[in-house]
């Protein structure tokens, strides 16, 4: 399931950079792994909670996994925004396209998820 919420995202993302007119090269690929890596601890570690929850209805495990682990992805996402928000501020191509993919994962995660 992670695995999907993570390819979710990476088709967001690419769809995001047609729709940007963000062109595919070095620099946008590193950004690309940068996003991967984001998406997948977002995404694993809330898939690891719920699979290591003790309770025993999947109701339970998911309420529990978002109890015990929501607020930390939460916060995760939210200083990787304050983080990179001032490159929305770049005139530089490189700096903007990296906002661009940095931020849309972060927002993406959850719709995805």
């Amino acid at each position: 399931l992670s695995t999907l919420t993570v390819a979710m995202i990476d088709l967001l993302l690419l769809g995001v950079m047609v729709l940007w007119g963000v062109r595919l090269h070095c620099m946008t690929t590193v950004t690309l792994l940068i996003a991967l890596g984001l998406a997948i601890d977002y995404s694993c570690h809330l898939a690891h909670a719920y699979e290591t929850s003790p309770l025993p209805t999947m109701l339970d495990k998911v309420k529990h996994a978002c109890s015990t682990m929501g607020l930390s992805i939460l916060n995760a996402g939210v200083s990787t925004l304050l983080g990179t928000g001032f490159l929305a501020f770049s005139i530089t191509p490189v700096f903007r396209t990296v906002f661009v993919l940095v931020w849309n994962t972060v927002l993406f995660g959850p719709l995805a998820g």
